[in-house]
């Protein structure tokens, strides 16, 4: 489903459309809202600029940073286990 209006949707060149992440994939934002912490927070993770705290597993498309629901749970569970969590 796209959130372009059908007029511009329809007049809108292929590469300018909208694509939702795939199934099971979340974006940064989303991955942000699901943790509860924000979008710096999820790139410093990414980015390893968290002293003990584990990368954070991700996938690059693009210029896009998805995330699946299990690689999140994975990073939360290892977070908490270290007792680095937030």
């Amino acid at each position: 489903m796209s959130v372009l209006p059908s007029s511009v949707r329809e007049s809108a060149p292929a590469s300018l459309a909208v694509v939702p992440p795939p199934a099971g994939a979340m974006t940064l934002k989303q991955a942000a809202a699901y943790l509860q912490v924000s979008v710096a927070h999820l790139l410093n993770a990414i980015n390893e600029r968290i002293p003990g705290t584990p990368v954070l597993r991700h996938a690059r498309v693009g210029r896009r940073i998805l995330f699946k629901r299990v690689w999140l749970d994975q990073w939360l569970d290892e977070t908490a286990a270290e007792g680095k969590l937030w």
